[in-house]
């Protein structure tokens, strides 16, 4: 049985999608689909609705907030349309419901990933050897 204020989400093909588990099979997270932040809001659904045919996992962390007051706090940003894949997606939304800080560890992966790239593009060729 999950608690209430867990932390759950689903694996898609690319990313993972977050929420809040809110008992009676639903939960609370930001709706909409890549391509379409435009209609991105935090909406409760159900869990068949978040899963899409996924399977639900659990992120287990300490929160310091009891699990009624993680409930709540996500509770008060309810229908908010403020997404943003860097800064405000659905990891940022569930994090910042259990801990108080938003957080994203995909997009800080991304963002490594990315950067590590650009870093090895632009390194100079070994000396005396030309770039093929």
């Amino acid at each position: 049985m999950i608690e209430i204020g867990t932390h759950v989400y689903v694996q898609r093909k690319f990313y993972t999608h977050h929420g809040i588990w809110l008992g009676d099979e639903k939960i609370i997270h930001y709706t909409g689909e890549p391509g379409d932040v435009a209609n991105a809001e935090i909406a409760v659904t159900t869990v068949d609705q978040f899963l899409k045919g996924g399977d639900l996992k659990v992120r287990d962390y300490p929160s310091p907030f009891p699990p009624a007051e993680i409930v709540a706090r996500a509770l008060l940003r309810l229908g908010e349309k403020n997404y943003h894949l860097l800064y405000n997606n659905c990891e940022h939304f569930a994090v910042w419901a259990r801990l108080g800080q938003p957080k994203s560890v995909q997009v800080e992966r991304g963002v490594e990933a990315a950067f590590k790239f650009a870093k090895d593009l632009l390194k100079p060729p070994p000396c005396g050897k030309s770039p093929t």
